[in-house]
């Protein structure tokens, strides 16, 4: 058995949609866009046994110049567990630079 040989789980569907594009008059910025759908029958939480469904939205800003390298991203969930809505978010970066004839720091 191997890795990626699972069966069908009929419990849990996943589907979403993922785009990247430049972002017009920046040349150095790029932009992803996502949407992620999650649903499961029967999850279990501390909370107990329930259908639980999930949507992120995001995007994700990345880009690099002169040495420099960044990435900013922000994503929004929401969806239910049971008769609890789940509402959660996150926003994340990192900036780098390249050294010539050095490994990025």
């Amino acid at each position: 058995a191997g890795v990626f040989d699972d069966g069908i789980d009929e419990n849990q569907t996943f589907w979403g949609v993922y785009a990247t594009a430049p972002v017009p008059g920046l040349p150095s910025l790029k932009a992803d866009f996502y949407y992620f759908g999650l649903d499961r029958r029967n999850a279990s939480f501390a909370q107990g046994i329930a259908t639980e469904r999930r949507e992120t939205i995001g995007t994700r800003l990345f880009g690099k110049r002169d040495g420099f390298d960044w990435n900013m991203e922000g994503a929004f969930q929401f969806g239910s567990f049971g008769a609890s809505n789940i509402r959660a978010w996150t926003v994340s970066g990192d900036v780098g630079y390249t050294f010539a004839a050095v490994t990025r720091i």
